[in-house]
């Protein structure tokens, strides 16, 4: 990983994570597509580069994902976004008889004055022969061939030493509030395989000890600033909050409309560690 800019970055927001999905799953199947050029219709993006494809699950023609089987996979895409320029890219699958939103990146703040990018990630469960595609819903998404900002990649998550372990939750609508909110309370439980995900006390207890991959996605509404922690044991609201794991820090609050933010990492956790 190489830093080239004018500018510093600061310290435990960046972050640089991986694992290998040969020694950790059974039944590899992965792709990772990407794009070389903007585009600027509202549909399924047609990618130009179809970098892996195990399992040949990728339909070139319908600019889509098919399930080999049911199961838990995870997804990720990106878009970019030229200056002064708002877009919206969505991942959507079928759900019977019209298609149905998973995940979005909002990039609608217009207040930048530079090529952008943002990225994120997600886990859904599919039924086989279900199909996932990438979607530009709103003006354009900037691409080109030295960067390839715009792209789209996944895997079946299918553990090969270890029970499987994975969740993955949302938020259907905003939350504004001048006080801190712990835990951050969500709507949508999405995947919750090994009961990781306890809804009550929206947190995560670690069912096995071992390590983790663990995503966190946010969405920054108009001239506001973002500072969301991600805490490892303590009390909510007490006086040992518990230790800071991971944190998004985006005070900034001159852009003109919704923008999106996250990260993630690998760390070690404990038997019925309590993450939030």
């Amino acid at each position: 990983m190489t830093y080239r800019s004018a500018f510093d970055l600061t310290g435990s927001e960046t972050s640089f994570t991986g694992f290998s999905l040969t020694d950790a799953m059974q039944d590899l199947q992965a792709f990772f597509v990407s794009r070389e050029e903007s585009y600027n219709i509202q549909s399924r993006i047609e990618m130009q580069s179809f970098r892996i494809d195990i399992g040949n699950n990728y339909n070139v023609s319908g600019r889509e994902f098919i399930a080999p089987r049911d199961g838990i996979y995870y997804f990720f895409f990106g878009s970019g976004q030229e200056a002064f320029t708002d877009n919206r890219v969505a991942l959507r699958t079928w759900e019977g008889l019209y298609p149905e939103t998973e995940a979005e990146l909002w990039v609608h703040s217009t207040s930048h004055n530079g090529l952008h990018m943002v990225t994120r990630g997600t886990m859904l469960e599919l039924n086989a022969g279900q199909s996932i595609w990438a979607t530009l819903m709103e003006n354009v998404t900037y691409s080109d061939a030295d960067h390839s900002q715009v792209f789209f990649g996944g895997f079946l998550y299918d553990p090969a030493h270890a029970p499987p372990a994975a969740f993955s939750v949302h938020k259907d609508r905003p939350l504004q509030s001048g006080l801190p909110q712990d835990p951050i309370p969500f709507d949508i439980v999405g995947v919750n395989q090994g009961n990781a995900f306890d809804a009550d006390s929206n947190s995560v207890i670690i069912p096995v000890s071992g390590y983790y991959y663990i995503e966190l996605a946010v969405g920054i509404l108009p001239a506001r600033g973002c500072d969301v922690k991600m805490l490892l044991n303590g009390e909510p609201g007490g006086e040992d909050e518990g230790e800071l794991v991971t944190h998004i820090f985006a005070p900034s609050g001159t852009h003109s409309h919704v923008t999106a933010s996250g990260r993630s990492f690998v760390a070690h956790f404990n038997q019925n560690d309590i993450l939030r």
